[in-house]
């Protein structure tokens, strides 16, 4: 049964990468969604509501894969590069989707901020400073997204570590 849900999660994923390449996001129909992945509108609606929900779902997928066992606990200048290097890398190399997720997904900072500092409790101003960091690294990947790729993930790994480094520094 699980496999069957996967397979037509998948469907409606490629179909819509299929329809984003001569639609704009906002104007992709479930009508579309439902004729180009070859279903029918209420097995559309038994997994989402609206279209864009399966970029959200997707983005959350991928945000659980990149990471998934990273250990944070005493964080130095390697780590920081080697985790913001695997993000930048699954960007990269997933653009498409990348580039609609991060211009949909309105909360990407908390959901970083989630990943990089997991149910901590720190003061105001210590969760302050963390949603800076989480909200300035999530602008510059979009701003990277938006002028498509401009650089290599190296760089802005490079790029992001820097920052994060002078600002706890």
């Amino acid at each position: 049964m699980y496999a069957k849900i996967e397979k037509t999660k998948q469907r409606l994923r490629t179909a819509m990468i299929e329809l984003v390449d001569s639609n704009a996001l906002e104007n992709i129909t479930v009508s579309q969604l439902c004729k180009q992945a070859s279903i029918n509108r209420s097995t559309f609606y038994k997994y989402y509501s609206v279209p864009t929900d399966i970029l959200e779902e997707y983005i959350i997928e991928v945000y659980e894969q990149v990471f998934q066992n990273i250990n944070f606990s005493g964080i130095s200048d390697n780590n920081i590069y080697d985790f913001l290097l695997r993000i930048c890398n699954l960007y990269y190399n997933d653009r498409l989707l990348t580039k609609f997720g991060l211009i949909c997904h309105k909360n990407g900072s908390e959901r970083l901020q989630n990943y990089l500092f997991p149910n901590t409790m720190y003061d105001n101003q210590i969760n302050s400073s963390i949603s800076f960091i989480s909200g300035g690294v999530q602008a510059v990947l979009l701003q990277w997204v938006l002028s498509d790729f401009n650089e290599t993930p190296e760089c802005m790994a490079e790029k992001l570590t820097n920052f994060i480094t002078k600002f706890i520094t």
